[in-house]
């Protein structure tokens, strides 16, 4: 069987949020993918980018929209809500913390099934590190888990945090495939499947 990865949740549900992370975990993939970063409070939470903007937006329109990540603390990014990727609106899903997010998923993950933790930027220190190893081992348990992470001394960090956990190195995408999506893009006629391709072509060039 070739295992599937679900990355940041389904891609029809707002990125990275419980309900997208809910719907993975029962979708029948091999692999619950989603982002981590930590804010200035140390909380880490689950989101792709530095900054909100693209997938969380605030509810009052007259609060700044773009917020670097690790100039807020929790109280600030959980008064942001998720963006919907159909329909760009903001929905009434709140952002999601690592520990919500393992919470969850130790209630409802399918046995086999795995979740790969992404760890987005660099510069965090083993304790921080190994605060979400520890995090991920209570809720999860031994061998339910994995980190990646396209930062090497990242990697080498949580491997001193945690001898055994499986780590990734995420590599470059091949130039050929994101030109075959980019042509697929081009050639539908169908929105929604158009928007579907695009979000696949946001997460691959992610790491370009």
């Amino acid at each position: 069987m070739i295992p599937t990865i679900v990355q940041r949740g389904l891609p029809r549900l707002p990125e990275n949020s419980l309900v997208g992370i809910m719907a993975a975990a029962k979708s029948g993939a091999s692999v619950v993918h989603f982002d981590i970063r930590q804010l200035k409070d140390r909380h880490w939470v689950v989101h792709h980018d530095a900054y909100t903007g693209r997938t969380l937006l605030p509810t009052d329109n007259d609060e700044v929209s773009v917020r670097l990540l690790g100039d807020m603390e929790l109280d600030d990014y959980l008064s942001f809500r998720h963006v919907d990727p159909m329909t760009e609106l903001v929905t009434q899903f709140e952002p999601a913390t690592l520990q919500d997010s393992l919470k969850l998923l130790r209630r409802i993950l399918p046995d086999g099934v795995n979740v790969n933790i992404e760890i987005k930027d660099s510069g965090y220190t083993l304790d921080s590190l190994r605060t979400a190893n520890d995090m991920a081992q209570y809720y999860l348990g031994v061998g339910r888990y994995f980190f990646t992470s396209v930062d090497f001394s990242t990697l080498e960090l949580m491997r001193a945090a945690n001898p055994t956990v499986y780590l990734g190195l995420i590599q470059k995408p091949n130039a050929d495939s994101v030109d075959q999506l980019r042509s697929e893009i081009n050639s539908t006629t169908d929105i929604l499947e158009r928007r579907a391709l695009e979000a696949n072509l946001s997460f691959i060039t992610a790491y370009s």
